[in-house]
């Protein structure tokens, strides 16, 4: 199809020539040339030097200046870096809880407000210490080597075998014994394992109510204090039952077969139909009766509902005061024992009024439009 002339030209000024150069850029609703200016925070600004950047809405050479804290500030050195609002050199200085320091040896690093050599000292609890052997550590604010000692409760204590552990402040090999409620015990067997201050061996024993019990069978569990294999028995109620049917559960102290029966009420029911459930103590299928008020009811269409002890279907009917009515229009609300289209009508003070404008709103018994009026008492004013 062949351009006409006239058209292209309206086209091009409508767009506007200068929004068609690679130049032209946007700062918020308005245009300008990114050759002179720069935008920094929705505020056009002529460019700065050769490496112009934004420090808030201003404009600056970040060859020149650097920004701290939203401030410019002259560049420190060939590495300038911030601390707070101040630039400093970072080649030769290091920030440090807000304050400038210089750097102390190869490896500077902070200590609160302090630098230090970190290949010499160590921070420990704010306070610099001399470094202990190659692997220091802190234990509180002093420095020792854990390859030697080790920290148990804020004490440095001598290291325990080769695998040392801590049970409250003192030191053991993990290898050799165990920790039981704050007291080092020898383990027991290759499993070893607690029961209160006790050590035991959890592939023979198993430890049910804080003690200690031969295991049952191969799936051991603990009904109480009791032992017991729990693909035999089931725990009801502190008790040990013999397990019902593949699915076996609990109803209070009784073993059942939840794939036939269900607890309703703590009472072992037969189940239902397919979708079994519980009203109170009786058990219906919940695909066909619904239970209102307790009592069973057939459902009542494809949206049952109740209103007191009565089902009914809720795509026809509304529950309003205890009393089932015919839905009014497509949104159905009630006013009292009456139901009304609340697209329509309004409730007000138990009665229904029509709705006042777009805006619509009651004084007492009656509906007023808001945008247009004010209650004052129980009238419009």
């Amino acid at each position: 199809m062949a351009v006409v002339p006239g058209i292209f030209f309206v086209l091009t000024c409508a767009i506007g020539i200068e929004a068609l150069r690679s130049d032209t850029g946007v700062c918020g609703d308005r245009t300008y040339s990114t050759r002179v200016s720069i935008c920094c925070e929705g505020q056009i600004n002529r460019r700065t030097g050769r490496s112009p950047a934004c420090c808030g809405t201003d404009s600056y050479d970040s060859r020149v200046n650097t920004c701290c804290g939203r401030q410019i500030k002259p560049r420190s050195g060939r590495n300038p870096a911030c601390c707070g609002t101040v630039s400093y050199d970072s080649r030769v200085k290091i920030c440090c809880g807000g304050h400038i320091m210089r750097r102390s040896g190869r490896s500077p690093a902070c200590c609160g407000t302090i630098s230090y050599d970190s290949r010499v000292d160590i921070c420990c609890g704010g306070q610099i210490m001399p470094r202990s052997g190659r692997s220091p550590a802190c234990c509180g604010a002093v420095s020792y080597d854990s390859r030697v000692d080790i920290c148990c409760g804020g004490q440095i204590m001598p290291r325990s075998g080769r695998s040392p552990a801590c049970c409250g402040a003192v030191s053991y090999d993990s290898r050799v014994d165990i920790c039981c409620g704050g007291q080092i015990k020898p383990r027991s067997g290759r499993s070893p394992a607690c029961c209160g201050t006790v050590s035991y061996d959890s592939r023979v024993d198993i430890c049910c109510g804080g003690q200690i019990m031969p295991r049952s069978g191969r799936s051991p569990a603990c009904c109480g204090a009791v032992s017991y294999d729990s693909r035999v028995d089931i725990c009801c109620g502190g008790q040990i039952k013999p397990r019902s049917g593949r699915s076996p559960a609990c109803c209070g102290p009784v073993s059942y077969d939840s794939r036939i029966d269900i607890c309703c009420g703590g009472q072992v029911k037969r189940r239902s139909g397919r979708s079994p459930a519980c009203c109170g103590a009786v058990s219906y299928d919940s695909r066909v009766d619904i239970c209102c008020g307790g009592q069973i009811m057939p459902r009542s269409g494809r949206s049952p509902a109740c209103c007191g002890a009565v089902s009914y279907d809720s795509r026809v009917d509304i529950c309003c005061g205890g009393q089932i009515k015919p839905r009014s229009g497509r949104s159905p609300a009630c006013c009292g024992t009456v139901s009304y289209d609340s697209r329509v009508d309004i409730c007000c003070g138990g009665q229904i009024s029509r709705r006042s404008g777009r805006s619509p709103a009651c004084c007492g018994a009656h509906s007023y439009d808001a945008r247009l009026g004010m209650c004052c008492g129980n009238s419009v004013c």
